[in-house]
């Protein structure tokens, strides 16, 4: 499994890594684990949540995912693909939200996202998506 160390701050200063690299076709292929800090010194994120967020690349929409799950000072997510890589390229605009009793309270500096193409064509259509939303429809029906 490609699993993905990288360090976020919420003083948005900006960290010099590779990007996190996706494949079209993917399914749970990659995994981001952020050890998330203030100004250098590691957040405690007990009791609070996470969500994804990322532009698509090409600016042809985003996406905001909460299956996050948060540990100490880490965020740990494992990217969908089906969202994530609908289109081949780069995305300089990923970081995470961080959420305390269901209000946003930090969000983290950006990081690079390169969606390799898939050999085969057919990939879905880039639109934006919010899971939560997905939930929602599946409650009421």
């Amino acid at each position: 499994m490609n699993v993905r160390d990288i360090a976020l701050d919420v003083s948005k200063e900006r960290q010099s890594f590779r990007p996190v690299v996706i494949g079209q076709g993917d399914s749970g292929g990659t995994t981001i684990r952020a050890t998330v800090y203030d100004d250098g010194a590691i957040v405690d994120l007990s009791g609070m949540t996470a969500r994804f967020m990322m532009r698509l690349p090409g600016g042809a929409g985003y996406m905001e995912d909460d299956s996050c799950t948060v540990d100490g000072g880490v965020i740990t997510y494992v990217v969908d693909e089906t969202y994530a890589a609908s289109r081949a390229g780069s995305s300089d605009d990923a970081y995470f939200a961080i959420y305390a009793g269901g209000e946003r309270i930090y969000s983290t500096s950006r990081f690079s996202v390169k969606v390799l193409r898939a050999a085969a064509d057919g990939a879905e259509p880039a639109e934006p998506w919010v899971n939560l939303v997905d939930r929602w429809l599946e409650r009421a029906t």
